[in-house]
């Protein structure tokens, strides 16, 4: 079955304009019309010969292409071998890697002197043996031609004796007018730069520090300190987890530290003895948790904490506690929150 239809690469093939006819046969060999040759047109059907030059034509084109000298490179041997160091034998040395404000401990396979993969450490079992997709590419960070060679101001490149000094001036002034330095961050996981943040506090006494991040995890903190009294983030064992509840946290895509919550959450997922862990995963958007969870039932992101309040009584209710919030009857079709409740208090104690 032929097609009709017709198509152009440009307003200019479409409306055959003078200087499109003109150019349009200059594209391949003079001589050889190819768009009327393999046409319909009895007139210049293609024939053995036009054939024949369109193929000569080809094969010497690719010859011509050939012969173009590319640049030499040369195999240098050692003149003094480095210990440990077998050419084509790759070295695996343990590190780590900062992934979406986490570290992750790495091994990385380093071939003739040259990082080549990021694999995850299985013997840091904390962490489960695994990597993000983060994690995996951040070694193309090692070959980035465009990154960054030097300190640059708004005038161009600079060079980090004047930046330095540049920056020595500015902090000397702030400091001699009584003005505050705010030094702005991302969370800070390592030892050395807290150090040397404590060392630059204390020579410039008034700095402020403050930390930002796309992904605030502020609440959390200020919850635990509320309710426990350590300001901090705390760690889930999905593994010893018979019933999970979970509004709105992609613990297994995005929410804290989805590498260890996935190792620890497959663990309890496998039918042993006819049993494994029950899910429910209440959210407003599809994600990589709901979309694991045995039910998934949608809500507005809006109404989140209504539905924890009426999570909140009915569990009261079913301990015989009388301390009860006001809820205003909101509630999910299916009553899933109530059947929630009974899920987390029948797996008391085993239940997150």
């Amino acid at each position: 079955m032929t097609s009709s239809n017709n198509y152009w690469k440009g307003f200019e093939e479409l409306e055959q304009s003078s200087e499109f006819v003109e150019n349009s046969n200059k594209e391949f060999y003079d001589g050889l019309p190819l768009d009327k040759v393999f046409s319909n047109n009895d007139e210049h059907r293609a024939n053995r010969r036009d054939f024949l030059k369109y193929f000569g034509f080809s094969i010497s084109a690719v010859a011509l292409a050939a012969c173009n000298k590319t640049p030499v490179k040369y195999a240098m041997p050692y003149v003094v071998q480095p210990e440990n160091v077998t050419p084509g034998m790759p070295l695996y040395y343990a590190s780590s890697s900062v992934s979406d404000y986490e570290g992750f401990p790495i091994l990385v396979k380093v071939r003739e002197g040259r990082p080549i993969k990021f694999e995850p450490n299985k013997e840091a079992s904390f962490y489960g043996g695994g990597l993000d997709g983060l994690a995996h590419a951040s070694i193309l960070s090692l070959y980035d031609t465009n990154r960054l060679k030097g300190p640059m101001t708004k005038e161009g490149d600079s060079n980090w004796e004047d930046s330095d000094k540049a920056i020595v001036k500015a902090l000397k002034e702030v400091k001699a007018a009584g003005k505050k330095i705010a030094l702005v961050s991302r969370t800070n996981t390592s030892l050395v730069l807290k150090k040397a943040i404590e060392n630059f506090s204390s020579v410039y006494t008034n700095t402020e520090q403050f930390s930002y991040e796309s992904s605030s995890y502020s609440g959390i903190l200020r919850a635990n300190e509320k309710s426990y009294g350590k300001k901090v983030i705390p760690t889930y064992h999905f593994a010893k987890a018979d019933v999970i509840v979970s509004f709105g946290a992609d613990f297994l895509g995005s929410w804290i530290s989805p590498v260890r919550f996935s190792a620890d959450y497959g663990q309890n997922r496998v039918p042993k003895d006819g049993k494994m862990s029950k899910h429910i995963q209440f959210e407003s958007l599809m994600s990589m948790t709901g979309a694991n969870a045995d039910v998934r039932v949608p809500m507005k992101a809006s109404n989140t904490g209504l539905h924890l309040i009426r999570l909140y009584n009915e569990l009261a209710s079913l301990a015989g506690s009388g301390s009860r919030l006001s809820e205003g009857g909101m509630e999910l079709a299916g009553d899933a929150v109530k059947h929630a409740a009974a899920d987390l208090w029948a797996a008391k104690g085993k239940a997150l």
